[in-house]
This record gives structure tokens, C-alpha cells and sequence, in this order.
């Protein structure tokens, strides 16, 4: 089940509005929320932040021999000594071929990382 839009953790306080803060514009406000230098940050700010988990799902064309099948191309991948890295350089490829890989990456929420 999916969180509805806006229905994050609301427990942790947000931080002061300085002015050094590169998100600072002259007006002497945060450039998103619009709280005054010295003012805490609206909750909803885009400069309050949190991590989380995702995973990112990248669909791809390759070659493989004509003789694996689904067992020997996961096998490769998966367990055998072809590096994961080389996955980086083939959706590399792509992004200088195409300029951007959105129309082949997926990006799934997994769930929150606790504070350690």
C-alpha cells in the first residue's frame, strides 16, 4: 500500500532559516517555504529532509548467446562473475545514446532508514 500524497513522519523538528543558507534569496527568506532568516522552516519545505530507501528498476536490451535461457542470463548476472558495475556502463550507453535513461528506470519506496 502506497503513503497518500503529503503523509510523511511529522515528529522530527525542522531547522532555522540562516543567512548563509544557499537556498537564502535576497528577500532574507527561504527560496521555498518563505519563512524569514531566523525562522524555523515549514514542515513541508523541499530543504527539510529525511532518508529513505528506494529501489531503482532499469530495463535494458542486451546480447546474450542464442543458447541461454532465462536460468543462464540470471545465473551470468546474478552469480556468475560478470560485475554488477558493468550494468552502470550499459545504462551509461543508453544515456549517451538517448541524452536521459527516465524512459527505461523505474523507482519504487522501500521504506524509511532509521537514525543510527
Amino acid at each position: 500500500m502506497s503513503e497518500p500524497w503529503g503523509q510523511r513522519p511529522q515528529d522530527k523538528p525542522t531547522t532555522k532559516v540562516v543567512q548563509d543558507d544557499v537556498r537564502c534569496h535576497p528577500e532574507q527568506a527561504c527560496l521555498y517555504c518563505h519563512v524569514p532568516v531566523g525562522g524555523s522552516h515549514k514542515w513541508e519545505c523541499v530543504t527539510q529532509t529525511r532518508k529513505v530507501r528506494v529501489n531503482y528498476k532499469f530495463e535494458v536490451e542486451i546480447e546474450v548467446p542464442v543458447s541461454w535461457g532465462k536460468r543462464e542470463i540470471e545465473f551470468h548476472r546474478n552469480e556468475g562473475s560478470w560485475c554488477s558495475s558493468n550494468a552502470i556502463d550499459e545504462i551509461n550507453r543508453i544515456v549517451d545514446r538517448d541524452g536521459c535513461p527516465c524512459h527505461i528506470c523505474e523507482a519504487e519506496y522501500l521504506g524509511e532508514v532509521e537514525d543510527e
